[in-house]
């Protein structure tokens, strides 16, 4: 694969290491299988590296290969900056989001995924493959990513789970549903929501929204019982949870008054 200027290819090969050479194929620039940054990382790639990508400032690479591993490399000194443990099985493609701070990756089981390259952290999980997943992009300006399944199944969601919800009203909710989630005041209601909306940008499914409230020792009584009643009322989804999140967030905001919720 070129680098987005033309000037360097990265390519991949059963010998467990990604190269990058001049664009004309006669100077081998950088191996990419060199020391890593991390103290207890191994050196390279255990299995035949399958994918490459660079990163839009060119600085960075990104590999998938059989060891069901995702690594970043500095595009320069070949040094492995970050290794993700991405799939159960081998990764079948990587993508930098356009500004380089997101990484998707896709793999044989199905997953579809996107992790902050600066740690490593996955932010997002598209659910509902059943198939492998062969492919993922962003979009031009990052608001979102897609993935495509060998079955025909696409998927597309917002990279920031509450950005729908941030620019317009949210749907699908009735009038009564609406006005049920509207507070009063601030307090337990408001830090629950908090706590589910972030907890939804990070799952894939409601369940364990449930389970990660369920599991949290650090939660007071209040706030625990306001957030599991707010991720039971939707199970189908984390984006409608985040939906419903953000409306009573935006709610509490539009209140001054202190009190219970209606």
């Amino acid at each position: 694969m070129f680098d987005p200027s033309g000037q360097r290819v990265a390519t991949t090969a059963n010998d467990r290491k990604a190269v990058i050479w001049s664009a004309d194929g006669l100077c081998r620039l950088v191996e990419l299988g060199g020391e890593g940054a991390l103290p207890d990382q191994p050196v390279g790639h255990t299995g035949t590296v399958r994918v490459v990508a660079w990163s839009h400032d060119e600085q960075r690479v990104a590999t998938g290969a059989d060891d069901n591993t995702v690594r970043i490399w500095d595009a320069a000194s070949g040094q492995c900056l970050l290794e993700i443990a991405a799939q159960d099985f081998a990764p079948t493609s990587v993508a930098f989001s356009p500004d380089d701070t997101l990484l998707a990756t896709t793999g044989h089981d199905g997953s579809a995924n996107v992790w902050r390259t600066a740690d490593g952290e996955r932010v997002l999980s598209l659910a509902g493959f059943d198939a492998v997943v062969w492919s993922c992009a962003f979009s031009a300006d990052g608001s979102s990513v897609t993935a495509v399944a060998a079955n025909g199944r696409v998927r597309t969601a917002p990279t920031d789970p509450l950005a729908e919800a941030k620019h317009r009203k949210p749907t699908g909710f009735t009038a009564d549903e609406r006005q049920q989630h509207e507070l009063d005041g601030a307090g337990d209601w408001v830090a629950a929501t908090s706590l589910v909306a972030g907890i939804a940008g990070r799952v894939v499914t409601v369940a364990e929204v449930i389970r990660a409230i369920e599991g949290d020792p650090t939660l007071t009584p209040g706030v625990r019982a306001a957030a599991l009643e707010l991720a039971s009322e939707r199970r189908d989804s984390p984006q409608e949870l985040s939906r419903m999140a953000w409306w009573v967030m935006r709610s509490a905001a539009a209140s001054p008054a202190t009190g219970s919720r209606r």
